[in-house]
């Protein structure tokens, strides 16, 4: 299982990687941008795509319990749901379009828990692989994704496809990236 999850994550990043630097250029924050700031912005949100994607898969798991998800339409069925509702949501707290009501605050208090969580396993990340944490700060500091939506820089480019007042690139990317790397991890020998 541990070996599952490893493969999952790494296949989930380089296809969420592909799909970033393809879709990047409907988001006018990605066109204006400088490479050097770029650069890292991608990396990181590919991650933290496989990162989702992989709980998200652990989660249809635990419900299931069936290791591949595409020999199971329901675990699908919950994988797409799953993918699209937080894709949903992620995009209209990123734009800052979220209405002010007591679900708002309940989904900012959700997405709280899951950064302290990300947080956790970032400390981990830089104690395993980095010698000083001064590294990490030094590489990531700027270019967080978090601080592009406090400031309300995330902004969609005039090409972006909106549904439901949301772009469709971004709202499609976990499901899409996901079943790739669903595919390549469990039907690719």
């Amino acid at each position: 299982m541990i070996l599952i999850i490893i493969k999952l994550i790494i296949v989930a990043f380089f296809a969420n990687l592909l799909y970033e630097l393809v879709h990047s250029a409907l988001y006018k924050t990605c066109l204006e941008m400088p490479v050097k700031k770029y650069v890292p912005l991608i990396l990181r949100a590919s991650g933290v795509d496989s990162v989702w994607i992989t709980g998200f898969y652990l989660i249809t798991y635990f419900i299931f319990k069936n290791l591949n998800p595409l020999t199971n339409y329901y675990q699908l069925l919950v994988f797409f749901i799953i993918s699209i509702s937080f894709a949903y949501f992620w995009e209209i707290y990123s734009t800052g379009r979220l209405p002010n009501n007591h679900f708002t605050a309940i989904f900012i208090f959700c997405l709280r828990l899951c950064k302290n969580f990300s947080t956790y396993v970032k400390h981990m990340f830089q104690n395993f692989f980095f010698a000083s944490p001064k590294i990490w700060k030094f590489r990531y500091k700027h270019y967080s994704a978090d601080d592009l939506v406090k400031n309300k820089r995330w902004e969609y480019s005039k090409n972006m496809p909106l549904v439901l007042g949301v772009g469709f690139t971004p709202l499609i990317q976990l499901f899409l990236t996901g079943i790739l790397s669903f595919y390549i991890t469990f039907a690719v020998k």
